[in-house]
């Protein structure tokens, strides 16, 4: 029997540095917590240029932090685009809110502007923005139509940790921001999340 050659999606690249950093960590006695989480959101706060971030376990747990700041409650109606990983939705239903589908753009696979304003009924609490595989939604639209009908922003930004948009950096423009870290994303920390929020003065 002829063994099966393997060719490998993508090989992570893991400094020393890096290494040596995680072997501080664990020789620190903080496994979970501690002054390189502290060392990690600043340095999110220095790339994304907001102050308050907060590191998470995953991005699923920052989703659910970004839907409890927008209040969202049971019967809550949420625009989220109908192409998107299951944590997207999956926290809103848990939450008891209404996931209210729209079309995605045939170009970038971001939730469409266009048909996002049809979706909206006076139940509708937050618009849930997916930036898909580092391609960034049109936020310029999208912000204007949730200035329009006073609802909140959230964006689920797992896929475009740097993505840059009319200049600036994808984490800046939603009342909420959520960043995946996970292992499969382009920079990981093995796992974890964050959440970024606008300052204060800005809501």
């Amino acid at each position: 029997m002829k063994s099966i050659s393997y060719i490998p999606f993508h090989k992570p690249t893991i400094p020393k540095e890096v290494i040596t950093s995680i072997k501080e960590s664990l020789d620190s006695g903080w496994i979970t917590t501690g002054l390189k989480v502290k060392q990690f959101e600043n340095l999110l706060s220095t790339i994304v240029g907001k102050k308050n971030i907060v590191a998470t376990s995953s991005c699923t747990a920052a989703l659910h932090t970004a839907y409890t700041i927008a209040k969202i409650n049971k019967g809550d109606e949420v625009i989220v685009p109908s192409f998107t990983f299951c944590s997207t939705i999956n926290m809103l239903v848990n939450m008891g809110a209404v996931p209210v589908f729209v079309d995605v753009d045939e170009n970038s696979y971001c939730i469409d502007p266009e048909d996002i304003e049809h979706r909206i009924t006076n139940k509708t609490k937050a618009i849930v923005v997916v930036h898909y595989a580092g391609m960034p939604a049109d936020m310029s639209k999208i912000n204007k139509i949730a200035k329009k009908y006073n609802i909140f922003v959230i964006e689920d930004a797992a896929h475009a940790f740097g993505t840059v948009y009319e200049g600036k950096k994808v984490g800046s423009f939603g009342d909420v921001v959520c960043f995946s870290f996970d292992g499969i994303k382009n920079i990981t920390s093995g796992e974890g999340g964050a959440v970024v929020t606008k300052d204060v003065g800005e809501f």
